[in-house]
């Protein structure tokens, strides 16, 4: 009924800015802990709430909530703070803030892994694909599509043919790959998680340790949504987000 005026309904409608950010980086023992001060008080001043951990081996990863006009200002300070200033981010809208809290956390893995404590993240990493090249990708023969993350977020939703790990933690993903590697030798493995982090790490480990020929999807799902729409129908279900949303759907609007 809206038509044309849809999207500005959807926008307005939804006042809370939801932005999911990741930048993998060495980050000194000297410069984690001002930092993880610094991101925690321009949240509590403009009212923001969300998850932000911090790794010396790992930069940041997190996702924050808040009106538009907040939200706009932890860019500027992300845009002014040289550890961080080349950090990208993805949005997307809901009706109330999804977080109930501030946690800015320094952690030794901002995504479990348990890999070699001194191993190089920020080094050589699988390529990416597109989303745009997405669907032509994984309709080839020669490629295997994995799911990297857990069981439950499979069942909620995937990619139509991916390999299920069948996984409780991300953590149990290197040693399932290694005890399979029948699923995937000799081919193109494809990978793909929420957001892009989850990818980011284990590509890094499969190229530089275990399997070069390891893809993943640039941005994960949330970017796939985003520029595709979903519109070859490659995606089957809902994503699993990890706040009060629960899931969204091709549209990034919770279910």
């Amino acid at each position: 009924m809206l038509g044309k005026y849809s999207f500005v309904f959807m926008r307005y409608a939804h006042i809370y800015k939801i932005t999911a950010m990741y930048n993998i980086f060495k980050l000194s023992e000297s410069d984690i802990e001002p930092l993880q001060k610094a991101i925690r008080k321009v949240m509590e001043e403009n009212g923001i709430k969300g998850t932000m951990l911090l790794g010396v081996n790992e930069g940041i990863n997190g996702t924050i909530a808040g009106l538009p006009e907040s939200i706009d200002k932890f860019y500027e300070f992300i845009r002014s703070n040289p550890l961080i200033s080349n950090t990208e981010w993805k949005e997307s809208w809901y009706d109330r803030n999804p977080f109930e809290k501030i946690k800015v956390k320094i952690k030794k893995e901002t995504v479990t892994m348990r890999c070699d404590a001194n191993f190089d993240f920020t080094g050589k990493k699988g390529p990416y694909v597109k989303p745009e090249d997405w669907d032509e990708f994984i309709s080839r023969d020669d490629v295997v599509i994995l799911d990297t993350r857990n069981d439950y977020e499979f069942h909620i939703g995937h990619f139509v043919g991916s390999v299920n790990p069948e996984i409780d933690a991300f953590r149990d993903l290197p040693k399932w790959l290694e005890d399979n590697k029948h699923l995937y030798e000799g081919k193109k493995l494809a990978t793909f998680c929420t957001g892009g982090m989850r990818c980011e790490k284990l590509t890094a480990w499969m190229v530089q340790d275990f399997y070069e020929e390891t893809y993943h999807l640039e941005g994960g799902i949330l970017n796939y949504f985003e520029k595709t729409r979903n519109k070859n129908k490659k995606w089957k279900g809902y994503c699993f987000v990890f706040d009060n949303r629960i899931a969204v759907d091709e549209n990034l609007e919770a279910i």
